[in-house]
């Protein structure tokens, strides 16, 4: 990626996407700023697609703008509010609640309600029908088109993210149960040239 004119990035907050974000472009001559935008999180379909403590991630990644994340009303808790199932966002909400009704409890085990709520209804999102992602995608790829226009003329936005969103992403179309058609997998780090 040296050799691309970066000029800006964006980030899933998922620690493993950080890291991978991190390590492309630490080096880069451009210094491109990198943005954490919550949309772009991996669907959740197991526990490594729940994220770590914020506010230690945060301090792992003190050059990235967290300002996306933070702007949630419980920044700790983004990954909740991300999701398009209202029902199933309330009913996460009231079981984390109920079990532990002070915030900071709140706040520490969410990420383990999440997780049991996975295996009770596997993924968190509607996996079977992938329509929450889509719609999450879709949101996504509205911002990140006006986000071009901090993007200088002859520069590229580079998106480093997970392997479904990748997947809607580049979908032509969706099916009747939101099944990407038009698109494929990408393997890790792979790079491809998308246009907006």
């Amino acid at each position: 990626m040296k050799d691309k004119n970066i000029g800006l990035v964006i980030t899933s907050p998922l620690r493993r996407c950080l890291q991978t974000t991190m390590k492309i472009f630490e080096n880069h001559p451009n210094k491109p700023k990198v943005v954490v935008y919550p949309l772009i999180k991996e669907i959740s379909s197991s526990s490594c697609d729940l994220p770590g403590d914020f506010n230690e991630i945060k301090k792992e990644f003190p050059d990235f703008d967290f300002t996306l994340v933070e702007q949630h009303p419980a920044k700790e808790l983004w990954f909740i509010d991300i999701l398009e199932n209202e029902q199933q966002k309330k009913d996460i909400y009231d079981e984390l609640f109920k079990l532990y009704p002070v915030r900071e409890d709140a706040v520490k085990n969410a990420a383990k309600v999440v997780a049991q709520k996975m295996l009770e209804n596997f993924p968190a999102e509607e996996y079977e029908a992938l329509v929450d992602l889509n719609k999450r995608v879709t949101k996504a790829k509205k911002w990140l088109k006006e986000k071009l226009n901090e993007v200088k003329e002859g520069e590229f936005m580079a998106v480093v993210t997970h392997s479904k969103v990748l997947q809607s992403f580049i979908a032509k179309e969706y099916g009747a149960l939101g099944e990407f058609i038009g698109s494929r997998s990408l393997v890790n780090c792979e790079v491809m040239e998308y246009n907006l």
